[in-house]
């Protein structure tokens, strides 16, 4: 699945353009993520991602423990502005999934 978008470029004249920007959606892998940790790493916004789930550790004791594991598989790093983007559109799309869902 394709999306076009508009983009505005500028050309050697300085004049802004308006380009059609043709996004391919086909080839993207997915991950699943219900686990995230932030951090800011040489001036740029890591977002570390991955799965957490029940399971057990054994204690000192050897006794058997209920724990969450966590297993952080991914990472995306971007600028704060990217970041500051991405946090504007992510809540549009919850608000549009909320309203939905309503």
């Amino acid at each position: 699945m394709s999306q076009e978008e508009e983009k505005t470029v500028h050309s050697d004249s300085d004049k802004a353009v308006q380009l059609p920007m043709v996004l391919n959606h086909n080839h993207i892998p997915t991950d699943f993520a219900n686990v995230f940790q932030t951090r800011i790493v040489d001036g740029l916004v890591a977002i570390s991602y991955g799965v957490s789930y029940p399971d057990t550790a054994t204690d000192p004791n050897g006794q058997k423990q209920p724990v969450y594991a966590v297993e952080l598989e991914r990472r995306l790093v971007m600028s704060p502005d990217s970041a500051k983007r991405l946090m504007k559109v992510l809540g549009q799309t919850l608000k549009q999934f909320e309203e939905a869902a309503k």
